[in-house]
């Protein structure tokens, strides 16, 4: 069972997607983790494809802490499946994310 939790806001959450057209652009956004165990990796996919691609962090998360994802070479749609792989062993997946319109995201339990 997956186990996820999202949250939509604005930039209170520090998380927001700059995709004003995500067709064949790099997707950029602030990506926050809320768990209480460090994030060491962060993959994407386009929904529905599980073939998760490569880390896209450039350095251990620890709780409370955001950094600048990049997504390059954006697919041409917006909504992409994400994975967040954490220091105790623990996978949170969420599926199907509209990244031109979410307005906040963050990894919690």
């Amino acid at each position: 069972m997956r186990a996820y939790r999202r949250r939509l806001g604005g930039v209170a959450l520090g998380v927001v997607f700059l995709a004003p057209s995500a067709w064949a652009e790099d997707l950029e956004f602030t990506l926050l983790n809320a768990v209480d165990s460090d994030l060491v990796a962060f993959q994407v996919a386009p929904a529905g494809n599980d073939d998760w691609g490569r880390n896209l962090l450039k350095h251990r998360l620890p709780r409370g802490v955001e950094t600048q994802v990049l997504i390059p070479n954006g697919m041409p749609s917006c909504t992409y499946d994400v994975r967040g792989t954490f220091a105790n062993g623990e996978v949170l997946e969420e599926d199907a994310l509209d990244a031109c319109d979410l307005g906040g995201y963050t990894f919690e339990k």
